[in-house]
Order: C-alpha cells, then sequence, then structure tokens
C-alpha cells in the first residue's frame, strides 16, 4: 500500500509537468487542427534555453524557466509563421501537414545536437529536504512545479470561459470561416494560441529537465512519444481530460517503474540466499 501512495506521489508530479505540454499540444491542434510533432523538440529548446540562462547568466532557476517559458513562444511563433503558414496558404492536407511537423521535429534536434553534442546536462539544483504529505514525499521544489501545472491549467479555464480572447479561439476551433464572417480576427487569434501553447511548451520542458536531474537534445520528443499516448485518446478538446489521463498514465508509469525495481532486488536476493 505504501508503495501504491509513493507512485501517486511520483505520478503526480510527471502527470502535473506533461499536463502542461499535453494542454498546449491540444491547444495548438483544437485552434489549428495541425498535429505538431515537433512539440517535444520546443521543450527541448526551452530546457536548454533555461540552462543557459543559468549557466553563464547565473540566474536563479525560477527565473530561468520563465526565461525558458519565453523561448517557447518565441519558437513556437516562427515556426507557425515561417514553416506551417506557407504550407498551410498553399492548401497542403494534412497528413502531409504532419510529415511537415516531423521534418520540423527533426531539424530542431539535430540543430540542439551540433551544439549539444552527446552530452546530458543539468542545472545542478542544490539537494531540499523532502516534505511528507498524505503519505506521499515531495521536494518543495516538486511541489512548486505541481502548483504551476494546476495555476496554468486553471487560468487557461478561466481564459476560455470567461475572456474575448478564450470565446474568439473556442469559435475559430469549431468554424474558422464562420468566426472569420462575422469579424473575429482568425490570424491574430491563431498567433495567440501558437503563443500560449508555446509558453506552455517552455514550462514544461524546463520542468521536466528539473524533474529528471540531467537532460540531452532528445529528452523532449522521447516523453513525448513514450507518455503521451494515452491522453492523446482523449477527445483534443478537453483539457480536463488530458489532466486525468496524465494523472492515470503518470501514476501507473512509476508504480510500473517502482514495482519492477522492488522484483530485481527480491530476486537479487533470493539469488544471493541461493548462492550461498
Amino acid at each position: 500500500m505504501n508503495q501504491v501512495i509513493l507512485s501517486l506521489g511520483f505520478g503526480l508530479v510527471t502527470a502535473s509537468i506533461l499536463a502542461m505540454g499535453a494542454v498546449g499540444f491540444t491547444l495548438q491542434f483544437g485552434v489549428t487542427n495541425l498535429f505538431n510533432l515537433a512539440f517535444g523538440e520546443s521543450m527541448t529548446v526551452s530546457a536548454f534555453a533555461a540552462y543557459l540562462t543559468r549557466a553563464d547568466l547565473h540566474w536563479n532557476m525560477w527565473l530561468a524557466m520563465a526565461a525558458g517559458g519565453a523561448t517557447g513562444m518565441v519558437v513556437s511563433l516562427l515556426i507557425s509563421r515561417l514553416v506551417y503558414l506557407p504550407f498551410l496558404q498553399r492548401g497542403t492536407t494534412q497528413f502531409a501537414m504532419v510529415m511537415v511537423t516531423v521534418a520540423v521535429s527533426f531539424i530542431l534536434k539535430n540543430v540542439l545536437q551540433i551544439f549539444s553534442g552527446a552530452n546530458f546536462y543539468s542545472y545542478r539544483l542544490p539537494p531540499q529536504r523532502p516534505v511528507h504529505l498524505l503519505g506521499m514525499v515531495f521536494t518543495p521544489r516538486q511541489l512548486t512545479i505541481i502548483g504551476l501545472a494546476v495555476a496554468s491549467l486553471l487560468g487557461l479555464h478561466l481564459l476560455f470561459r470567461y475572456t474575448r480572447l478564450g470565446k474568439a479561439m473556442r469559435a475559430t476551433s469549431d468554424d474558422p470561416e464562420l468566426a472569420r464572417s462575422v469579424g473575429i480576427p482568425t490570424s491574430r487569434v491563431v498567433s495567440a494560441a501558437w503563443l500560449l501553447s508555446g509558453l506552455l511548451a517552455g514550462l514544461a520542458g524546463v520542468a521536466l529537465a528539473m524533474d529528471l536531474g540531467t537532460f540531452d537534445s532528445n529528452t523532449g520528443g522521447a516523453s513525448c512519444s513514450s507518455s503521451w499516448r494515452p491522453p492523446f485518446s482523449v477527445a483534443s478538446g478537453s483539457p480536463t481530460g488530458r489532466w486525468s489521463a496524465r494523472l492515470s498514465s503518470g501514476s501507473l508509469a512509476n508504480w510500473r517503474r517502482s514495482s519492477a525495481r522492488t522484483s530485481r532486488t527480491s530476486w537479487r536476493s533470493r539469488s544471493w540466499s541461493w548462492s550461498c
């Protein structure tokens, strides 16, 4: 039972990190109808931007995370304007656009590898005293990440429900032609969606690198490909659904890892006793 509770705690941290990215992906797909497979690489670029500001400028980690979020916004908007928009204006099919996003993903990953090589990087954060909460164990840094994820998702909920921009995004997502005919500036709305999703990608990328301890040029893409399959089965327009899917899959993944470690340890102990 203790193992399940501990796995739930670790799953909460994992779910919080990837939920930010998954909701950002949902926002992109919902407004633009574009399945952007380069999203994970945007997370990695943001993680490296935070690393540079911390290593070279000696910024506080949370200021470095803000720089990573800003980098995610810039990268997301530039990719959409310089790469995706010209293809969409030519009437490129949705399947072909997926191939374009795959190409962008490979380009970003290889550019990162040119500068970073095969090395692993770390923010070199100081150790923190663990906090016990309801049988689960967290560090203050992990609790801050969970709070940041909850605040981000709550902010998006309030944005979509109560602001003109959020309502314009919902209208553009439902029917772009109708939204344009009633005077909604859909191009600006789409740009705002790319900026917001880039911000979430940046925050998720930096938080993921913090939680893992070390990261490289493959971190964001690998996390997306291995961990986002369950959330993608949820409806693309449901941030709450993605949050619950991330919570369940994150907890399950951590429980599997801890169970595997326990099984290996038990097997080694039995093997040692038999050999003796």
